[in-house]
């Protein structure tokens, strides 16, 4: 019954600086910018894909790898 009428205790509250310095804590600017650098990786990718397929790059070296294989001799 004494364990009730204890009080319960509470750590000390985090200062700003603490919770700017923890990683899990994301200000709205950073938010943003991780949003900008996800949009560039993005538009990266989709720009080299359609140049590969533009120049045929992909299907040239599929046919070079295949045409360039030894065979085996008896």
């Amino acid at each position: 019954m004494s364990e009730r009428l204890q009080k319960n205790t509470k750590p000390p509250k985090r200062t700003l600086t603490e919770l700017l310095n923890d990683k899990s804590v994301l200000t709205g600017r950073e938010v943003v910018q991780r949003i900008k650098d996800k949009e560039k990786l993005r538009k990266q990718f989709e720009e080299a894909v359609e140049f590969e397929v533009r120049n045929g790059y992909v299907k040239e070296t599929i046919i070079w790898r295949i045409s360039c294989k030894p065979t085996a001799r008896s």
